[in-house]
């Protein structure tokens, strides 16, 4: 499997990632601005739905 090629990419995937290794909590440090974008969005998005979609009370 020395020399094995993944499809299109043309890359040798065999080979380790040249990036430097990360702990656990570095990769969460490194995720948040991204997660902190998506928490900003979604509550974003539901203040909008709040404001602008107006849903009958469901009677039963």
């Amino acid at each position: 499997m020395a020399g094995t090629v993944a499809g299109h990419f043309g890359e040798d995937f065999t080979q380790a990632a040249p990036h430097p290794a990360v702990s656990f909590a570095e990769s969460w440090v490194a995720a948040g601005p991204r997660l902190l974008l998506i928490v900003a969005w979604s509550v974003l998005g539901v203040l909008i739905a709040r404001e602008h979609f107006r849903w009958e009370p469901s009677s039963s």
